[in-house]
């Protein structure tokens, strides 16, 4: 499954802009669970002993919590979409980071909210 970033609005007409739905949750949850699997690849290597491995794993705790805030208050009221999708895209761009202090190119394109297909055959 590739993960995919939605934007605030980018949903249909009947949902008022900026409240997230039970897709966008899913969705989110998933790209959080593609950035987790991304960590535990680099976990083993050198990386995970600098201040950017530190960064990371804030940044991904970040948009843990407002994943965690959006689904608990559902009951409530419709969560807005803009934190979470601002602490999701923000843990993206630590793991580019993180990623580009290693060997090699990055996984993800910079540049992009949204990563790039993986092969995963």
């Amino acid at each position: 499954m590739d993960p995919m970033t939605l934007e605030p609005g980018d949903r249909g007409a009947a949902e008022p802009a900026g409240v997230a739905t039970m897709t966008d949750l899913a969705r989110y949850s998933v790209e959080l669970d593609a950035i987790r699997d991304a960590m535990a690849v680099l976990a083993v290597s050198r990386l995970a002993d600098t201040s950017a491995w530190v960064q990371t794993s804030w940044a991904v705790a970040q948009a843990e919590g407002a994943l965690r805030r959006a689904a608990s208050g559902w009951w409530m009221a419709p969560p807005a979409v803009e934190a979470l999708a601002t602490s999701i895209r923000s843990a993206w761009t630590a793991l580019r980071d993180l990623e580009s202090l290693g060997q090699g190119p990055p996984r993800w394109p910079a540049g992009s909210d949204v990563p790039a297909p993986r092969d995963r055959r």
